[in-house]
């Protein structure tokens, strides 16, 4: 969409600008069009150093790392539990941005490994796009079978619902594959919820392991027919264990202060990360640069 857009833009306003790019993306190896396209930028802003890396492997310009700011409305949302006391589990995805990548499977696996059919325990998968990829949704609801503390949410919600959910969640998990970035961690993180996470790809910028609970992966072959991919070969991502992340979400429920105390200290860490890392210090970084 690159050229599309510097022709509506119009040519002139082009050719008369320092042109950048704001490009993300899970892999270490680019789309050949995406390559192609370099050529017509004069610098690239990514969200996390993963994607920077890859980035640098195909030019020589400038790539500053600039997180994607990160706002949910709280409105008068006030931090709840549910009432009948459940240690609730949360994940949130979106199944049109790959459901291999997402990998919701291993979610559920890890949570019946931790917790079985057990009452006073939940699992809530908020998804959405369920109607454009009836597949995957299905897949989800075939692996939860008749599992009773696990359920799906597959609808579109507005921030200050997803705030509320946060805020009614113990722990937050993403068993990813890769990230570019991560935003529903970050966001569980700025909502002060305890979060698991794979340990690898563009959220460990913000994920500390001593802050929040970095789940074992082993690195295998990238195989994912989703279209976004079309092209790319050679290329690695992640395998989450579900054992490490079993223990993980034990861990969290044997120990609410703890996890709850680490959670806040993630989230002032990471609002001075997001301060360090604007858009404001990365056009100053291409000032400088470019000595003008």
């Amino acid at each position: 969409m690159l050229l599309p857009g510097i022709i509506t833009a119009g040519l002139r306003s082009y050719y008369n600008s320092y042109n950048i790019a704001y490009w993300a993306w899970e892999l270490e190896c680019l789309p050949k069009d995406w390559i192609d396209a370099m050529r017509f930028v004069d610098a690239f802003m990514v969200p996390s150093r993963f994607c920077q890396r890859t980035m640098q492997r195909y030019t020589t310009k400038p790539v500053l790392t600039v997180p994607h700011p990160i706002q949910l409305d709280m409105g008068n949302v006030v931090p709840s539990k549910p009432k009948n006391g459940t240690f609730r589990v949360l994940s949130i995805f979106n199944l049109g941005s790959s459901f291999e990548r997402k990998n919701p499977l291993a979610v559920i696996r890890g949570f019946r490994a931790a917790f079985g059919d057990e009452e006073g325990v939940e699992l809530v998968l908020k998804t959405s796009q369920g109607k454009r990829y009836p597949q995957d949704l299905a897949a989800i609801r075939s692996e939860i079978g008749e599992s009773p503390n696990i359920s799906v949410i597959d609808q579109v919600w507005s921030d200050e619902q997803l705030s509320e959910l946060y805020c009614s969640s113990d722990v937050y998990i993403s068993l990813h594959r890769s990230e570019g970035f991560g935003l529903t961690i970050a966001e569980a993180i700025l909502m002060e919820v305890p979060v698991i996470a794979t340990g690898w790809s563009g959220n460990v910028d913000f994920c500390s392991p001593d802050k929040m609970s970095a789940v074992a992966y082993k690195l295998i072959a990238f195989a994912d027919d989703d279209p976004a991919y079309h092209g790319v070969s050679d290329a690695v991502w992640a395998e989450p264990s579900v054992e490490s992340a079993a223990r993980e979400l034990q861990k969290v429920r044997s120990d609410p202060a703890g996890s709850i105390k680490r959670a806040r200290e993630a989230k002032a860490e990471f609002l001075s990360y997001l301060g360090r890392h604007t858009y404001a210090a990365a056009l100053d970084a291409l000032v400088r640069r470019n000595g003008s």
